[in-house]
């Protein structure tokens, strides 16, 4: 999840998720989630989830941090193996807070 009001600031990452349910409570392996918190105004955060085919080769993202791009972590996603076309699917969720 993505603060894209705040220098891209990620609030939530999650790795190499391989089920497609969860029980209600439930955690995900190689997650860390720090929930929204903008000091004033509002702010528009992004949910955004990407069907991969392998693994990529490299994860240019930052945790609780800001990001220069969010163009540069998904095309970092879409590389394995060092080629191309690794993301197969995506989608995203917007809100505001």
């Amino acid at each position: 999840m993505i603060d894209t009001s705040a220098s891209n600031w990620c609030h939530w990452i999650a790795k190499d998720v391989k089920v497609a349910e969860l029980e209600l409570g439930a955690e995900l392996e190689n997650s860390r989630y720090i929930g929204p918190y903008p000091p004033s105004g509002v702010h528009t955060y992004e949910v955004m989830v990407f069907a991969l085919k392998d693994s990529p080769d490299s994860y240019k993202g930052l945790f609780y941090s800001s990001n220069s791009s969010v163009d540069d972590i998904i095309a970092a996603l879409d590389v394995s193996k060092g080629t191309n076309g690794n993301i197969l699917a995506s989608g995203v969720l917007s809100g505001t807070y």
